[in-house]
C-alpha cells in the first residue's frame, strides 16, 4: 500500500504538534520568594521575636499546602534580653499570600545547630538540624536529626 504525500505529510505534522504538547511545554513552577519577599520574611520574624537583642533568622522555602504558593518556614536563634550568655531557638510556619508571607505558628520541640535540607511536601516540611550525642559537649553537637513539622 502507497501513501499518498500529502496525507504522510499531515500525519507527520499532527505528530509534530502532539510531541510538543506533551514533551517540550515547560513546568510551571510555583512562584520563588526573591529578593524583597525574603528580606520582608525576615523582618517580619524578626519584629515578631520581641525582647531579643539579636535575632538570626534561617528562612526555607517551598509550598507545604498545596496550592503552588510559596510557603515558608524559619529557624531563628536568639539572644534575649538579660538572657546572659544563651541563645534560644524558635522554628515558625508562615503561608505564602499574595502580599508576602503570613504568620501560622510557632513550632515546639525542635532543638539543634545549622538547619538544612528543608524538604517541603503537602502538610509536612522535613528539616535536618545537628544536636547533641550521648557524649558531645554542650558547645559542640555532632549528631544530625531530621524534624518533621506538621503544617496546616
Amino acid at each position: 500500500m502507497v501513501v499518498h504525500p500529502a496525507r504522510w505529510s499531515a500525519r507527520f505534522v499532527m505528530l509534530a504538534v502532539c510531541l510538543s504538547a506533551f514533551c517540550f511545554v515547560p513546568f510551571v513552577e510555583p512562584p520563588r520568594a526573591e529578593g524583597a519577599d525574603r528580606k520582608a520574611l525576615i523582618a517580619l520574624e524578626k519584629k515578631r521575636i520581641r525582647g531579643a537583642d539579636d535575632v538570626q533568622v534561617h528562612p526555607f522555602f517551598g509550598d507545604f499546602t498545596g496550592d503552588r504558593q510559596e510557603d515558608a518556614l524559619t529557624v531563628s536563634y536568639y539572644h534575649p534580653k538579660g538572657g546572659g550568655n544563651s541563645y534560644s531557638i524558635e522554628v515558625s510556619l508562615y503561608r505564602g499570600a499574595g502580599n508576602g508571607f503570613r504568620f501560622i505558628k510557632t513550632v515546639p520541640d525542635v532543638y539543634g545547630q545549622s538547619p538544612r535540607a528543608a524538604k517541603f511536601s503537602r502538610g509536612q516540611v522535613r528539616i535536618t538540624l545537628t544536636t547533641l550525642g550521648p557524649n558531645d559537649a554542650r558547645c559542640c553537637p555532632s549528631v544530625p536529626k531530621e524534624y518533621v513539622v506538621a503544617a496546616p
